[in-house]
């Protein structure tokens, strides 16, 4: 029972630092927006450096393991795919073609900084592969609308 207690404690601890990380939180500034920005190695835009802003990003690990026996884990772990959401801009048409183009990308970086401009979270990717472009949205601000395309179903909403 001391096992299962103290395994459920330190999967909590890993969700609850993976989410604090994530949104910028936990140090203090619970209430101030953080920033995310997405560096692209050999990205040529509109914005001409490469470094793209994003919304939000996000990404998981699986670890199972066994609840008999006397060691550890039972599999490897596995990583779910780095999703990142950003807004349409000079850099959508580039990265949209290398979707297409199936291009191989040597290096993507995103760095997380809170309010203050401290780095709260550094991803570094090797060997990238951007393979789901998955909805485009246009916000009117004049008008209030939005409209979407939602490219893996083929539809507008």
């Amino acid at each position: 029972m001391m096992k299962t207690m103290v395994l459920v404690c330190a999967v909590t601890t890993l969700f609850s630092a993976g989410s604090l990380a994530q949104n910028g939180q936990g140090r203090g500034h619970d209430n101030q927006k953080s920033t995310i920005a997405v560096t692209v190695d050999g990205l040529t835009c509109a914005n001409g450096q490469g470094t793209i802003p994003a919304l939000t990003w996000s990404f998981g690990v699986n670890a199972p393991v066994s609840s008999t026996g006397g060691g550890g884990g039972t599999s490897k772990a596995t990583l779910s795919d780095v999703n990142i959401t950003r807004r349409a801009d000079g850099c959508t048409p580039v990265l949209f073609e290398d979707v297409v183009t199936g291009k191989r990308i040597n290096k993507v970086t995103i760095v997380q900084q809170d309010a203050q401009k401290d780095d709260v979270f550094t991803v570094t990717l090797q060997d990238v592969i951007i393979f789901n472009f998955a909805k485009i949205c246009i916000a009117d601000s004049g008008t209030g609308t939005k409209t979407c395309w939602d490219l893996q179903n083929a539809r507008t909403f």
